[in-house]
């Protein structure tokens, strides 16, 4: 449901330095720099954003968020290295997509957007049998045609993801299934 197959990441001065080059560096990944949030959106118009006032209407909402649940929980300490629960999600504001850890404001300029295809981090939303046919987590019902490889396979990782070991998992197991089902 996702037109033209992609989505995007919104990053702020805060953040800006996190990213990995391998994975985000110039070259790498698309991006669209601006010193402003409103000149981000600006930006945007140009690779098909249709409603400017809705994107910034949605990054207004998301930063309330993330202060209405500070404002709850003012002992709370940004750490990307565990859950650290700085959520979207309070007493006082619900997200209807809810961000329950590592919830920043992008508020400080500059920012930047990156485009990334929609499958990236849709672990465990559909599931696998040995075979390798796939379905859809919620319905429960298989997808014809549809098979899983690399990340898309259900609880491939646990509690942590190493950044850029899908495709290396999807060729492992595919060749591991093929050996198999030669051999039994």
């Amino acid at each position: 449901m996702q037109p033209d197959g992609c989505a995007f990441q919104v990053w702020d001065a805060k953040t800006i330095p996190r990213p990995r080059r391998e994975e985000y560096g110039d070259g790498v990944v698309q991006k669209i720099i601006a010193s402003t949030i409103e000149e981000l959106a600006g930006g945007l118009m140009d690779e098909g954003l249709k409603d400017k006032e809705s994107f910034l209407r949605t990054v207004r909402e998301y930063n309330d968020a993330v202060h209405q649940h500070r404002m709850g929980h003012p002992g709370s300490k940004w750490d990307p290295a565990v859950k650290d629960g700085l959520s979207t999600q309070s007493s006082r504001k619900l997200l209807a997509v809810a961000k329950s850890n590592w919830a920043l404001p992008v508020e400080k300029g500059p920012s930047w957007l990156s485009r990334l295809p929609v499958v990236s981090h849709s672990r465990s939303m559909v599931w696998q049998s040995i075979q390798g046919q796939a379905g859809y987590c919620l319905s429960g019902e298989a997808i014809r045609g549809l098979f899983c490889a690399g990340e898309m396979v259900e609880d491939l990782y646990y509690n942590n993801y190493p950044g850029g070991s899908g495709l290396m998992a999807g060729t492992v197991w595919d060749e591991s299934r093929s050996r198999s089902s030669e051999i039994g």
